[in-house]
């Protein structure tokens, strides 16, 4: 499994909170104003607040203060059930893409 470093941006305009801490991500608007071409940055994983059912992670985002995340599998995902919520820089030009469950 691959491991993930979280990078703290002095940009980051979206806030996050896991385990009673908080943490920041990109708005997915902020992001696609930064790279107005798709091909200039790269999505490796997905991260959840609360994990997918029945799928296998592909490694783990290790935040501040020992906190970690499993990373899953980036896929098209149903816009009925989730959004995108933000990105987190984990390296230079990559991310990961923090997806939301919608609550009806």
């Amino acid at each position: 499994m691959r491991i993930y470093q979280y990078h703290l941006k002095n940009d980051y305009n979206r806030k996050f909170q896991l385990h009673g801490k908080s943490f920041y991500c990109f708005s997915p608007s902020l992001l696609h104003t930064m790279y107005i071409d798709e091909d200039d940055y790269r999505v490796s994983g997905d991260v959840f607040l609360r994990n997918p059912k029945g799928e296998e992670p592909i490694g783990t985002l290790e935040l501040d203060g020992g906190i970690s995340m499993d990373v899953f599998p980036t896929k098209k995902r149903s816009a009925l059930r989730y959004a995108c919520y933000g990105y987190i820089c984990v390296d230079h030009h990559k991310y990961v893409r923090l997806i939301k469950k919608r609550f009806f």
